[in-house]
């Protein structure tokens, strides 16, 4: 599977044009938002376990975010 990055890249190069909703999926994997997320839980010593942290409910709760 190719990177984000690499796909924007070669998206430019070839200059295919994306749909809005493919164009979002894209970005929200390589904005800065995700490292963000994660400094202000660290900062707030708030630190879920592994399991939780990755589970499809918290991940379903900070997706829109990055929007």
């Amino acid at each position: 599977m190719r990177s984000h990055p690499v796909q924007e890249a070669e998206g430019r190069h070839s200059g295919t044009l994306l749909s809005v909703d493919e164009y979002l999926r894209l970005r929200r994997d390589i904005i800065g938002v995700q490292p963000t997320l994660d400094l202000a839980d660290r900062i707030g010593h708030y630190e879920l376990p592994t399991a939780l942290f990755t589970s499809d409910a918290v991940t379903a709760r900070r997706l829109p975010i990055r929007d």
